[in-house]
C-alpha cells in the first residue's frame, strides 16, 4: 500500500457515498478504478502534503497535485467547481465539444486552471493527463500524460 501523508484543504464538503459515486458513473458513462473509489472515499477535498507530480519535458515539466475533488450528488454541491461534477461541466465548457472530452474525468487540481484527469481515451485501465486550461484544447500541449494509472499517479505522489 502506498503510504501518502494527506492534509485538510476543503472543509465543509461531505465524503462520497457509494451511491455518489454510482451516479457519477452513470452520468459518465465511464467504470471509475478501484484503487480511485478507495482513496476519493477517505481523502476527498484534501490535498498530498508532498504533491508535486513530474511528467513532461524539461526541468520544469510538472505541476502540484492540490486538491482530490471531492464527489456529491447533494444539491448545494453539484456546481461547486471541487466536486467533480463542477469540475467535469467546467472542463467540458473548456474543450467546446472535442470529442476526447467525453472519455476524460477530472479528479483533482493543481489550484489553478490544471486538472489531472482519468482518461479513458484508450482501451484498458484509464491512463492519468493533466489538461492544461491555460491552454487552447486544439493544442497538442494541452493534453500532457502524467501516469499509467491512478496508482501510479499515487506512487509519485508518495
Amino acid at each position: 500500500m502506498i503510504e501518502i501523508e494527506w492534509m485538510s484543504y476543503l472543509s465543509g464538503r461531505p465524503a462520497p457515498t457509494e451511491d455518489d459515486l454510482a451516479q457519477l458513473e452513470r452520468h459518465t458513462g465511464l467504470e471509475l478504478p478501484e484503487d480511485y473509489r478507495r482513496v476519493v472515499r477517505q481523502h476527498a477535498g484534501q490535498a498530498p502534503r508532498h504533491g508535486r507530480v513530474s511528467f513532461g519535458e524539461g526541468a520544469q515539466g510538472g505541476s502540484t497535485f492540490v486538491a482530490l475533488f471531492f464527489v456529491s450528488t447533494e444539491r448545494e454541491f453539484l456546481f461547486d467547481p471541487d466536486n467533480v461534477f463542477g469540475a467535469l461541466r467546467s472542463f467540458r465548457d473548456w474543450a467546446d465539444g472535442q470529442p476526447w472530452a467525453e472519455r476524460m474525468l477530472p479528479i483533482g487540481s493543481n489550484s489553478a486552471a490544471g486538472v489531472f484527469c482519468l482518461d479513458y481515451r484508450e482501451v484498458g485501465p484509464p491512463k492519468m493527463t493533466f489538461a492544461d486550461k491555460y491552454e487552447d484544447p486544439d493544442y497538442d500541449k494541452a493534453l500532457l500524460p502524467v501516469a499509467d494509472s491512478f496508482g501510479d499517479l499515487l506512487a509519485k505522489l508518495s
